[in-house]
């Protein structure tokens, strides 16, 4: 089972690819992985190296931090429900229409 950090990680990592517009593809090919590690990251399923949070960081063009926010009890600035990720695709999608 998934740790609810690695889930977090990976939400905020997954929100953030689709915020560019970047395939998994795209991103694993960034950062020297496969598209299915990629995928494992972003379930939570694999948990994400501190090297390679720094190189998924600087793909993303996030500060490393961005990947923690809210840990702290503090509301994060990204909505992370899973309604919120298929928003911000489709809101993309018909911008880019």
């Amino acid at each position: 089972m998934a740790h609810p950090l690695d889930v977090l990680v990976g939400t905020r990592l997954r929100k953030r690819r689709l915020q560019l517009g970047m395939t998994a593809q795209q991103l694993a090919d960034s950062v020297g992985v496969t598209c299915q590690k990629i995928e494992e990251y972003e379930t939570g399923a694999d948990r994400i190296s501190a090297c390679r949070i720094w190189d998924l960081a600087a793909v993303v063009e996030v500060p490393v931090l961005f990947f923690f926010e809210g840990l702290d009890g503090q509301p994060s600035n990204v909505d992370d429900t899973r309604d919120g990720l298929f928003t911000i695709k489709e809101t993309l999608d018909l911008m880019r229409a």
